[in-house]
């Protein structure tokens, strides 16, 4: 199955459909889609929501209650910059592989669920469900950063910038949402942007590891 068909699964009701990410340490992560895939997901998501956003909000705050704030949309290319090669200590593999296997390994995969579903809302234009899941990535990234640390200085630095993109991003989301900001929300995709493609460059380079363990 190539990229363009795993979005479109997506989109017509595939595992993105449903409530929000849920406990870290909970049920069975699911497998990683590839990095084209995502990529071209909120791609695609950023694509729609810098044509519609201002209309979207203006729409949902109509009633005269809100004004929503004029402002361009998120905005990504299938040339923006990816995060540089991470690279994990050969001497750290058997300690970052044990931090995989007891929970870093789900928390990666909820947090991934998430930017997926928010990159669906946008595609969608469906501004309630961004709400929600924008605060349900808050809490998983809350409980992300929670878990133990990456015993890798290098691989802990990409983890903790993930975070901290996805949390400025989640946060900024919700506050965009609540107060129908569409300049915050502009800056917040683009921060859950930049955590999403470095998110997926540390997990690559984290089951590359863990599947080299796995076969010794």
């Amino acid at each position: 199955m190539n990229g363009d068909d795993d979005l479109e699964g997506d989109l017509d009701g595939g595992d993105l459909d449903g409530g929000g990410g849920g406990d870290v340490l909970g049920s069975e992560p699911r497998p990683a889609r590839s990095r084209r895939t995502v990529r071209t997901l909120w791609i695609v998501g950023l694509a729609v929501a810098a044509l519609v956003i201002g209309l979207s909000v203006n729409s949902r705050y109509g009633d005269g209650n809100h004004r929503a704030e004029a402002a361009p949309g998120p905005t990504a290319t299938s040339s923006s910059p990816e995060p540089p090669p991470i690279r994990i200590d050969a001497d750290r593999a058997p300690a970052v592989t044990a931090w995989y296997a007891g929970g870093g390994k789900q928390a990666v995969s909820v947090l991934s669920v998430d930017s997926d579903r928010i990159a669906v809302d946008h595609i969608r234009q469906d501004f309630n469900a961004l709400g929600s899941d924008c605060s349900q990535l808050s809490r998983d990234v809350a409980a992300a950063q929670a878990y133990l640390p990456l015993p890798d200085a290098g691989a802990q630095d990409s983890w903790a910038a993930a975070l901290g993109h996805l949390e400025l991003g989640a946060d900024g989301c919700v506050d965009g949402v609540t107060h129908s900001l569409s300049s915050q929300l502009s800056a917040a995709s683009s921060e859950m942007y930049t955590g999403t493609m470095t998110l997926l460059s540390l997990q690559s380079q984290l089951d590359k590891i863990n599947r080299a363990a796995v076969a010794h």
